[in-house]
């Protein structure tokens, strides 16, 4: 179960760990992902070649292997894949499958954010954010900085962290708009410490009105994707509302739940942070 911790806690635990794409289709039908992706690495498409680092590194159709994953990863880099220079950079952050190199693994990471990779800018955000002795000062306005530019390329781990740094003051100036701005649509696509701080700004009418309604909703959510803190709250929530508020409310719930259901279907990508 995910739990909300103290902000800096919850932010590098959301982005300690690179995105891992799906988009292996499967081609031909009498071919799996993983064989499709092994022919077309024969052609050096490094799109091929990233899907079947991502095979290896979660163990897809295929036995996992974080050194054979590395590999891929390297080859489509080297071609200038910038999501495999975010995953390749992650392992080098954390030692998978390669040796340390955090130097390495930022160089990577800045590369990547110039191919135009979203996860890339929060990775060096959270780098910024959490600071390095040898690669990186800890600068939480320049994080807030790599935040913004990662949460405008629609990375939802990102929206909800810049959105929670607007609702505390930290590396910006505290600005409840600007927070209900980010964590709005990070929550619709899932993201639980959005869910679960709307609900707080609802709760205590916090650059919103107060709606015991909203906040009964999004603390639901937030429960429902594992944020053990969201039930005490849901549960004084839910003690506030008539018995119409609370089947309007339920209604409601149900129709955001399909709302999020379908935003998430239609990403591209698949942010997977653990």
């Amino acid at each position: 179960m995910k739990k909300i911790k103290k902000f800096r806690g919850v932010l590098i635990a959301a982005l300690s760990l690179g995105v891992l794409l799906s988009g292996c289709s499967g081609g031909p039908a009498n071919l799996s992902p993983f064989e499709s992706a092994q022919r077309d690495t024969n052609r050096g498409d490094p799109v091929a070649q990233f899907n079947l680092g991502v095979m290896y590194h979660k163990g897809e159709g295929v036995a996992r292997d974080l050194q054979t994953a590395a590999k891929w990863y390297g080859l489509s880099a080297e071609q200038g894949w910038p999501a495999a220079e975010t995953n390749l950079g992650h392992m080098y952050y954390n030692g998978q499958g390669v040796k340390q190199d955090k130097v390495e693994a930022l160089k990577l990471y800045r590369s990547a954010a110039n191919n135009g990779d979203g996860l890339a800018f929060a990775k060096v955000a959270f780098v910024y954010y959490k600071g390095e002795d040898g690669v990186l000062a800890r600068d939480v306005r320049k994080a807030a900085e790599w935040m913004r530019k990662a949460a405008e390329k629609d990375v939802p781990e990102a929206q909800a962290a810049l959105g929670v740094m607007y609702l505390e003051g930290d590396g910006v100036a505290q600005d409840s708009k600007e927070a209900l701005r980010w964590l709005h649509p990070a929550a619709l696509r899932g993201q639980e410490l959005a869910q679960y701080n709307l609900g707080r700004m609802y709760d205590q009418g916090n650059g919103v009105p107060a709606d015991k309604k909203e906040a009964y909703i999004w603390y639901s959510l937030a429960k429902e994707n594992g944020v053990d803190e969201a039930a005490l709250h849901l549960l004084s929530a839910l003690l506030s509302l008539s018995v119409a508020e609370m089947k309007a409310a339920n209604a409601q719930l149900s129709t955001r739940r399909e709302e999020i259901l379908k935003r998430q279907g239609s990403d591209d990508r698949t942010w997977n942070f653990h």
